[in-house]
């Protein structure tokens, strides 16, 4: 097996299509990095400066364009107010007029650029060579086998303080059928995201002790020493500008707004269960002590 990844890099995606985002996100994941995606120059400026104010850094930005605008130009050089070219590199990919001419203005602020159709060799070269890694590390994912649902204690660990919402989600979790355990504070979550290795973590962002952003950079500093990234779902009680941002850059994954629907929340777990195997090796929904 390769050397894993202890410390993976955080990478974010800009542009492409929402086909092209899934793909790079695919490919990242697979060489044990930590990437999110938005098609929104607004919004990857954002999540960027939201990480900085966290304390957590992104390592790698990939700009993927059909052609320049003014937009674009105003993302590069506001992110180059607080970072050097050495500090954070930027890769663009795009067809050959967008890379040969349409961002000439931004040579010195640009780390790489890569032509359009880019091939995965193509992009972990240019990976490996701007973050100074061994290929080795972009590679042991491949080398493992994904995780399925056996192999974890618990289905899902979510983490809610409002004993009403407690009962709501109980209820839709014993309708759904799954193991489950509910944790009433951030610092309990992550005491039970231990004892119990959850496949999956429904996570409210306003709790006492511990609020839902802290114990979730809590898990992913607690994941450096395991081959598994849990998949985290924040869940808040209003859809604010810029809670999706802020969730990101705390390391959650995915997003749900309070009042939560059934059907909407049913269908996230099932997406995140690493094999959502209707629960036939397993007693039948059971909120574990």
């Amino acid at each position: 097996m390769s050397p894993v990844n202890k410390n993976p890099n955080r990478v974010l995606v800009v542009g492409g299509s929402s086909l092209d985002q899934e793909i790079y996100l695919e490919q990242l994941s697979s060489w044990g990095m930590d990437a999110c995606a938005t098609p929104s120059f607004l919004e990857a400026q954002k999540v960027y400066e939201t990480a900085r104010s966290l304390g957590s850094s992104v390592d790698l930005i990939i700009i993927d364009q059909d052609k320049s605008s003014p937009e674009l130009e105003m993302l590069i050089k506001n992110i180059r107010k607080t970072s050097t070219i050495d500090d954070l590199p930027i890769l663009a990919i795009g067809p050959n007029r967008f890379i040969r001419s349409e961002i000439s203005s931004l040579a010195n602020e640009i780390s790489a650029k890569l032509l359009k159709p880019c091939a995965p060799s193509k992009l972990e070269e240019g990976i490996v060579k701007l973050l100074n890694v061994s290929p080795d590390m972009l590679e042991y994912a491949d080398d493992r086998a994904s995780p399925s649902a056996s192999d974890f204690k618990l289905d899902v660990l979510i983490a809610e303080d409002n004993e009403v919402n407690q009962i709501v989600f109980k209820q839709i979790l014993l309708d759904l059928g799954v193991e489950f355990k509910i944790a009433n504070n951030g610092q309990e979550a992550v005491e039970l995201w231990e004892k119990f290795t959850p496949a999956v973590v429904l996570m409210d962002v306003s709790m006492p002790v511990m609020n839902g952003h802290e114990a979730t950079r809590e898990i992913r500093r607690l994941e450096q020493s395991s081959n598994y990234r849990t998949p985290i779902c924040a869940i808040t009680a209003h859809a604010l500008r810029g809670d999706k941002e802020d969730c990101i850059a705390a390391g959650m994954d995915d997003y749900i707004s309070k009042p939560v629907s059934p059907d909407v929340m049913i269908n996230k777990i099932k997406a995140m269960l690493p094999s959502y195997h209707g629960l036939s090796s397993r007693s039948k929904a059971n909120n574990v002590a």
